[in-house]
């Protein structure tokens, strides 16, 4: 039985109408535009209330004072970002940041958090995390809720659970809803912070130190 032979003209042009459509659809998928809104995220906000210059002050049960300065860093601006073939999935990231210029031990701020809001391109679902450093341990909260973080990692090594509670009586005042992320203090040696209590609306409102098992109160 003869072979059937397509003739060369015939198999150009449907390789010609192929690139066409490879093309529009890059054209209308690869180059792609969404703009992503500035820092506004009244979840993050609600269980950190901070702005800046704002002064925090502690007492300890030894009756010393710790007063920390936050300065405003970092606020995302409005932006757009690519998305579509050949384009990486950054989607939308949003940051506020504070620190404090006092340095602790190893030369990074006494005090800072970063309050960040993300979503991935093409997903309507919104990710909140928090990245505080705090006397030498470093504190990464993730999957924030209207009923708090589901989980913490301290400084790399130990990932905690947030013990919650409602109607939480410290130092004289109800808080309606606060957590707790405390380290192993048996583990978690470095003199420093490595236990934190936070309260929604409130912001921290207490946390504990080493050496000595230090407890101070926000006033």
């Amino acid at each position: 039985m003869p072979k059937l032979s397509v003739p060369t003209n015939i198999i150009c042009f449907f390789v010609f109408i192929s690139s066409i459509i490879v093309l529009t659809a890059c054209k209308q998928d690869c180059s792609k535009t969404v703009p992503c809104p500035g820092y506004n995220d009244a979840v993050l906000d609600a269980w950190f209330p901070y702005f800046d210059k704002q002064v925090l002050i502690f007492k300890s049960n030894t009756n010393l004072y710790d007063t920390l300065v936050l300065n405003l860093t970092d606020s995302t601006i409005a932006y757009d970002y690519n998305t579509g073939l050949g384009r990486p999935n950054s989607g939308c990231n949003q940051t506020k940041s504070f620190a404090y210029t006092k340095r602790d031990s190893v030369n990074y701020p006494a005090f800072g958090i970063s309050l960040n809001s993300a979503q991935d391109a093409y997903s309507t679902v919104q990710k909140r995390s928090t990245s505080l450093n705090f006397y030498n341990n470093y504190f990464y909260g993730q999957d924030l809720g209207d009923n708090g973080f589901s989980n913490f990692s301290i400084s790399g090594s130990e990932i905690i659970t947030p013990q919650t509670f409602t109607n939480y009586a410290f130092n004289r005042i109800v808080y309606p809803i606060v957590q707790i992320v405390s380290g192993d203090s048996s583990i978690t040696k470095i003199p420093g912070v490595y236990k934190i209590i936070y309260a929604k609306n409130h912001g921290i409102i207490g946390y504990e130190t080493n050496p000595g098992g230090v407890s101070w109160i926000k006033q």
